[in-house]
């Protein structure tokens, strides 16, 4: 059919040209003018290969994977990171499968990627970057985590981008993602207001994501979109669905109570606003703008103030005289997800001002304890994934981590995503963060300068999602969205739509693609049947991932429990099926040691610390079997090692302690113990420090009354003695 269409525009080129021309001819006959323009006809025609069919389903599963995640709640735990990770991994498979299969079915000239070298080549060198890195990683499984999800992202960077050289086909894209945060805000404002629980929740609310930071980060990305779509809809009834549906992702924004969100959606007003009034998008869609569209607006400012001033007990306004209506409401704990409900929006912002002080001390203090690690892999960094294998060696090396209260907490991520991408990929990884930035800018400077071609439409939709980029960039500065696998992939999409809008505002013909195309039919088919093999791998990787991650979350739920043999046999059947990752060993391990099989939980603990060469839990079980077992080098060797990296945990103080008691040197464990008492430690080590104290010193006294009693024995019989030398030397005198 393609081919077809091209030969009957051939036709009517050689009409209109009358004869061929007298310029330099091809073997087509045709001058390299005409065969460059006809190239772009034929390129035009395989825009349209792709069925719009196909980019609702791609948008549709983007959005349905955050809506669906709780799906993959366990009895023993919640993990939608895992859940959605591994959703988008094989959908990504499967997507590009199906394209492949397009492109084969339609006999297209190969894939024709649009030509938008500076932003394709910088999000290219980024990820490749990230998988060089794997090489000097210590923690392969760590960094292969955030390989794979940054994997399936840049796959659907290009089928998104390969899809939207029909420049239609960004509103389904955008639609659907609209569609799911709509449907993601009802949940949190249910969760918030009517205390729905069917989602396993830290804090309330905190809708499909367990966590309200993610929810938030999520919500970040994705309001805005309906703000777009409503600039741009024609239907009253779309733009009553746009402006009530952004209305409810913003109340359930404002619910969530977490700054970062806050601060990002202000940063995301200040910049929409700033490109409202420089491009003026009001004027020129006047056919927009009528009564009843000003209405909707109104409606969404009017709906977004009623919810954020609701609770469960009514309307909660800051006018007094409103608030005496509600009989005098009192705050109150949610008792299923905690947050703190029936209070006004006055009080929820006068506490997050209280709590703000705090969380930035913390987190200035992690990242100057990061820089240290930076200074000592300031170049190639410690390999992507690996910023929590190394951070417990430096977080005390500026200060102590305040968020660190025991040798068994660490933290996952650095609460900053920059501050982590750096020390995971050091300055050429910084420099190439860079570089992405520097071409996302470029990107928006095309679209929107006096030469873009793109339409005004089109436009508003490359602006709401530059905001949204906007919006995720500043939060990253104080928390981790680009950690978590959804919130990535949309901002790849955005990505992908500004690199198509880019291309799409080139004139026609500067428009051109980078081609590749496999010539062998045989290739053709090996090509196609290695995608799809590698997405049943991938399944068939994720299923078995699934089914181990629940038996670690069983283990873990058991374990806190004190059921010490079933979080021990469920561990060790996690590990068996995945044993790739090493953390479900400490429970195995721990259940050796507490039933003295300490020739068997000494291999565990060492290969653990192999993988984790500074984490305190693991240290402290392994000085402990060395301990136990009499390995007095080891055990001085592994505490000697643990102070010299500058830690000063009390469980290492703890354990020297005892280490002291054994060698019959009392006075020395107490003062170690003495000096453990100010150091960061969890209160059980912190309980075990205080009592081991008391017994020593009830020891000591016990020992200084039995001296003592012993002293006055002593004198007593020194005494007797002396007095019956004395009457014997008198009876001798005497006689």
């Amino acid at each position: 059919m393609i081919r077809i269409l091209i030969q009957k525009q051939y036709k009517m080129a050689a009409k209109k040209k009358g004869k061929h021309s007298s310029k330099q001819t091809t073997k087509t006959g045709l001058s390299k003018k005409e065969e460059s323009s006809n190239l772009t006809l034929e390129h035009s025609k395989v825009i349209s290969e792709i069925p719009p069919a196909y980019v609702w389903s791609l948008g549709s599963f983007i959005a349905l994977v955050a809506v669906f995640a709780p799906i993959g709640q366990t009895p023993f735990g919640y993990n939608p990171d895992l859940y959605m990770a591994s959703m988008l991994q094989v959908g990504a498979l499967v997507f590009l499968s199906v394209y492949l299969y397009l492109m084969y079915r339609n006999k297209s000239p190969g894939i024709l990627i649009p030509r938008v070298s500076f932003l394709l080549f910088s999000v290219a060198a980024f990820y490749l970057w990230m998988v060089v890195s794997l090489f000097w990683a210590h923690n392969f499984y760590e960094a292969i985590v955030k390989v794979l999800d940054w994997g399936a992202a840049i796959i659907i960077f290009f089928v998104v981008l390969l899809s939207l050289r029909d420049r239609r086909l960004i509103f389904p894209m955008v639609f659907c993602l609209y569609c799911g945060s709509v449907l993601i805000s009802l949940l949190g404002v249910g969760q918030y207001l009517l205390s729905i629980d069917w989602v396993p929740q830290h804090i309330s609310p905190a809708a499909t994501f367990g966590n309200k930071n993610m929810n938030g980060e999520f919500l970040i990305l994705t309001w805005v979109l309906g703000v777009g779509l409503f600039i741009n809809s024609r239907n009253i009834k779309a733009s009553w669905f746009y402006s009530l549906g952004s209305a409810f992702a913003l109340a359930s924004l404002f619910y969530g109570r977490t700054r970062g969100s806050w601060f990002s959606f202000i940063v995301e007003i200040i910049v929409f606003a700033i490109l409202l009034i420089y491009l003026k998008y009001g004027l020129a869609h006047k056919y927009q703008w009528q009564m009843p569209k000003i209405i909707a607006a109104l409606g969404f400012v009017l709906l977004t103030f009623a919810l954020i001033n609701t609770t469960p007990k009514f309307f909660v306004s800051t006018v007094p005289i409103l608030e005496k209506n509600t009989g005098g409401i009192e705050q109150e704990t949610n008792p299923v997800g905690g947050a703190v409900q029936g209070e006004s929006s006055a009080d929820v912002v006068k506490k997050a001002k209280e709590t703000y002080a705090a969380t930035k001390q913390q987190r200035i203090i992690m990242w100057k304890n990061s820089f240290n690690l930076l200074k000592d892999h300031w170049l190639l960094g410690v390999g992507i994934g690996n910023w929590m294998v190394y951070y417990p060696k430096y977080q005390e090396s500026y200060a102590v981590d305040p968020a660190l209260r025991g040798e068994s907490l660490f933290h996952i991520n650095a609460h900053s995503d920059y501050v982590e991408f750096i020390s995971e990929l050091g300055l050429v990884g910084m420099f190439l963060m860079l570089w992405v930035t520097g071409a996302v800018l470029l990107g928006i400077f095309y679209v929107f300068s006096k030469k873009s071609k793109l339409r005004e439409e089109d436009q508003v939709m490359v602006m709401v999602c530059f905001v949204a980029l906007m919006g995720i960039a500043s939060n990253a500065s104080v928390s981790f969205p680009l950690q978590q696998p959804i919130t990535i992939a949309i901002t790849m999409i955005y990505v992908a739509i500004l690199t198509a809008a880019t291309w799409h505002a080139f004139s026609p013909n500067e428009q051109s693609f980078y081609r590749w195309r496999i010539s062998s039919p045989t290739l053709n088919v090996v090509v196609a049947s290695s995608a799809v093999l590698a997405t049943i791998a991938m399944l068939a990787l994720q299923i078995i991932w699934y089914q181990s991650d629940t038996l670690h979350f069983k283990a873990v739920s058991n374990y806190r429990s004190g059921n010490y043999k079933t979080a021990f046999e469920s561990a060790q059947e996690s590990y068996e099926n995945f044993p790739i990752r090493k953390r479900t060993m400490y429970h195995i391990g721990d259940y050796y040691y507490r039933n003295k099989k300490y020739d068997k939980a000494l291999p565990i603990f060492e290969e653990m610390r192999e993988h984790y060469p500074y984490r305190r839990q693991i240290l402290n079980a392994l000085a402990g079997v060395y301990l136990e077992t009499g390995r007095i080098e080891e055990f001085e060797s592994l505490m000697n090692n643990w102070i010299e990296d500058g830690s000063q945990s009390a469980s290492i103080h703890l354990t020297k302690a005892i280490a002291k008691i054994r060698e019959n040197n009392s006075a020395e464990a107490l003062r170690i113990l003495e000096s453990a008492k100010n150091l960061p430690g969890s209160q059980q080590t912190k309980e075990r420090i205080e009592t081991l104290t008391q017994k020593l010193y009830n020891a000591m006294e016990v020992a200084e009354a039995e001296r003592l009693k012993a002293r006055h024995k002593a004198k007593r019989r020194a005494k007797y003695l002396a007095e019956r030398r004395a009457e014997k030397a008198a009876r001798k005198k005497a006689n």
